[in-house]
């Protein structure tokens, strides 16, 4: 809450909610970033998106530029390993993210794209 009170001793009081959503852990965060994998980087065309993770999850991803524009997205629906392949050749050279969403969790990681 916020009590303000004038130079003529008037006053008032706001008060504000904050709620705050479920959170998740930075160790399955972690463990989800070594369970992710993207090769070649740099790459001119293709990326290899590969994932082994510890059980069947949902997976959502997304490649985003440096201002946070979302170029391309790929849903991959309900996987636990595997090995996707996805094109770039559309994007201009630049340094990109490749986001990851496993289950509402999400994961960044770098993608830089030459030609």
């Amino acid at each position: 809450s916020l009590n303000a009170t004038n130079a003529e001793g008037c006053s008032d009081v706001s008060v504000k909610t904050i709620q705050v959503g479920s959170t998740t852990s930075t160790q399955e965060q972690d463990e989800l970033v070594y369970r992710l994998g993207i090769f070649p980087n740099p790459t001119q065309d293709i990326v290899n998106i590969e994932f082994n993770l510890d059980r069947s999850r949902t997976i959502r991803l997304s490649i985003v530029n440096a201002i946070g524009q979302v170029l391309q997205t790929e849903n991959l629906g309900e996987r636990s390993s595997g090995l996707e392949q996805i094109s770039v050749q559309q994007l201009p050279a630049g340094a990109y993210w490749l986001m990851f969403d496993v289950d509402g969790i999400r994961v960044a990681k770098p993608l830089r794209v030459i030609k």
